[in-house]
């Protein structure tokens, strides 16, 4: 009896899981068509986030780039909130830009944990990028950048130059 109640309890928790693991896969996808089913006309004032428009222009070690999927996310707090910006070129996932800014700061060094991610390979600040937010207001996010990248993960610590950088973004 002991042995049958072990099991039924392993299953039910099995259960659990298999449930929590399809609710979030079902979940993500909704999340992914709706984010996809925005067009840049929406109106912005009711939107928390998402693809609204906007590009990351830059170029990479010489090479010119341009980042035009930009989605926006707000991560609001009780003291600030934040904007969590991701990029890529068109529905490519194989190049990708991003970084957080707290909304309202402008200047030089408002943006912090900057990222570019290229294949397996991914690229963050170590303190050489220089970047100036020159707006960050009404949905409206605007500024310049320019450095070196590392990646930490080779053991070469491979370097990437960005030169040029603009991102002119509205969410």
């Amino acid at each position: 009896m002991h042995h049958q109640l072990n099991k039924l309890c392993l299953q039910t928790n099995l259960t659990k899981i298999y449930m929590k693991k399809l609710f979030l896969f079902v979940t993500a996808i909704t999340a992914m068509t709706f984010l996809n089913s925005c067009s840049s006309d929406d109106n912005a004032d009711s939107n928390s986030g998402g693809n609204l428009g906007g590009t990351i222009s830059l170029k990479i070690d010489g090479v010119s780039k341009t980042f035009n999927n930009v989605i926006v996310n707000k991560n609001e707090t009780e003291n600030y909130t934040e904007l969590l910006v991701t990029a890529t070129m068109g529905n490519s996932t194989t190049e990708v830009i991003s970084f957080g800014v707290e909304a309202g700061n402008v200047g030089t060094y408002a943006t912090y944990d900057f990222r570019y991610a290229n294949g397996t390979n991914t690229f963050s600040d170590s303190g050489q990028l220089n970047s100036v937010v020159q707006i960050n207001s009404n949905n409206k996010l605007k500024g310049n950048f320019s450095g070196s990248m590392t990646n930490h993960s080779s053991s070469t610590q491979e370097n990437v130059n960005f030169s040029e950088g603009s991102y002119d973004i509205s969410y």
